[in-house]
């Protein structure tokens, strides 16, 4: 597999990145199947700003293998059922390894059906 990641900035600031793969033979992506599971650092950080929950997660690939399709979820703590409708800065991302990506999630208090998503 070759995998590719496409960055583009402005000074310091990243305005737009890219992540794509593909097999040695056009059209195959067999050798996906061989990565391993691999478990991220990461880090969530809960706070209510009036009627909105802001959800930060600072995740740290820091296997040797890249980390492809990454989706994070709200779930309750309670129902352990899903929490929708939730706004993502970013979705289904791809970490190469030691990259770094923070990701800013939010919803409404009346979304969570009383979940208390600070306990």
């Amino acid at each position: 597999m070759h995998f590719i990641k496409l960055t583009l900035k402005e000074g310091d600031k990243t305005i737009s990145d890219n992540f794509y793969w593909r097999g040695q033979v056009d059209g195959n992506y067999q050798a996906l199947n061989t990565l391993p599971l691999i478990k991220l650092q990461n880090d969530t950080k809960v706070e209510r700003s009036g009627d909105l929950w802001l959800i930060t997660t600072a995740l740290n690939n820091t296997t040797k293998t890249p980390a492809l399709m990454i989706r994070l979820m709200v779930i309750g703590k309670n129902s352990n059922e899903r929490i929708l409708p939730v706004f993502y800065s970013d979705n289904y991302i791809s970490l190469m390894p030691g990259e770094k990506k923070v990701i800013i999630m939010k919803l409404k208090d009346e979304d969570t059906r009383g979940e208390n998503l600070l306990s």
